[in-house]
C-alpha cells in the first residue's frame, strides 16, 4: 500500500520540480514562476479538515443515472479533506446555478467553503 501524501501541494511541487528538470531548456523560463506561485499557494492554503473518502476524479462523465445516481471510476480514490474533491468537481466549468446549489447544500451539511 502506498503512503499518503504528507501534503497535497508539497507533493505537487516535488512532482513539478522533477518534471521541469526532465523537460529541458525550453521549459526553464516557466519553472521558477510556476514553483513560486505554488509555494505562495502552499503558504496561503490550509486544506484542513478530517480525512474523508474522496473520489479523486469528479467530472460529469463519471456520473450516471440508472434509477439512482451512480458514481463510476474510483481508481483515484484516497482519503483527504473534502475540499480536494470540491475543487476537482468545480474545475469542469459548472454553471452558476449548479455552483450556488452545491455551495448551499455543502454548507447545509455542516461543511465550510469560506475558509473561516
Amino acid at each position: 500500500m502506498a503512503e499518503p501524501f504528507p501534503h497535497f501541494l508539497t507533493a505537487l511541487v516535488d512532482y513539478l520540480r522533477a518534471t521541469f528538470d526532465k523537460l529541458g531548456a525550453d521549459w526553464v523560463a516557466l519553472r521558477d514562476p510556476v514553483l513560486a506561485a505554488l509555494q505562495t499557494a502552499h503558504d496561503q492554503i490550509e486544506l484542513s479538515g478530517r480525512p474523508v473518502l474522496l473520489h479523486g476524479d469528479w467530472k460529469p462523465s463519471n456520473l450516471h443515472w440508472a434509477g439512482r445516481l451512480l458514481v463510476l471510476d474510483w481508481e483515484f480514490a484516497y482519503a483527504r479533506p473534502s475540499l480536494m474533491d470540491v475543487g476537482q468537481l468545480l474545475r469542469w466549468s459548472a454553471g452558476r446555478s449548479f455552483v450556488d446549489a452545491f455551495a448551499k447544500s455543502y454548507e447545509a451539511s455542516g461543511e465550510c467553503l469560506s475558509g473561516d
